[in-house]
């Protein structure tokens, strides 16, 4: 007896290391990919950004670096602060 009659499917097997991966790529490369990010899964983008602010703390030291919703890597002035949280609030341009 034949279980399946479809003979070309196969399991799609997700390993987290690349979904995780995909996110920080994401969540570094632009303000479009970060929003799109954000809205496709926000648990995640909170995870993936948390995980990269450790980054930069331990690299620059608490506090003193944060990256922009643009991808740069810069000081957390509040213009930046601010277009961060508007891009997790929904209100970025």
């Amino acid at each position: 007896m034949d279980f399946c009659a479809d003979k070309q499917l196969t399991a799609v097997v997700i390993n987290p290391s690349e979904v995780f991966a995909d996110a920080m790529a994401m969540f570094r490369a632009d303000q479009h990919s970060r929003a799109e990010l954000l809205r496709e899964s926000p648990r995640l983008y909170f995870v993936v950004k948390e995980q990269d602010q450790k980054e930069l703390d331990w690299t620059f030291g608490k506090g003193k670096m944060v990256r922009s919703v643009n991808g740069i890597v810069t000081e957390p002035t509040p213009q930046v602060l601010k277009e961060i949280r508007e891009l997790e609030h929904g209100k970025a341009a």
